[in-house]
């Protein structure tokens, strides 16, 4: 598979991986997201208002 373009940059992150990214809230920074697309998808907000809001709140979770 190292051959084929597209999978490279995956199997050379592999040696940064994990099962779950480093974060004190996982769960938290879970929620976040989810509602970020969430409100993109169902037109409730612009991608970059969507944004803004999960930065603001992910930054509350440090």
């Amino acid at each position: 598979m190292v051959d084929i373009p597209y999978w490279r940059p995956l199997i050379e992150g592999i040696q940064y991986g994990g099962a779950e990214p480093l974060f004190t809230d996982w769960r938290g920074f879970q929620n976040v997201m989810i509602a970020m697309v969430q409100s993109v998808i169902t037109g409730d907000a612009k991608p970059e208002d969507a944004l803004k809001k999960a930065d603001e709140e992910l930054k509350k979770l440090n």
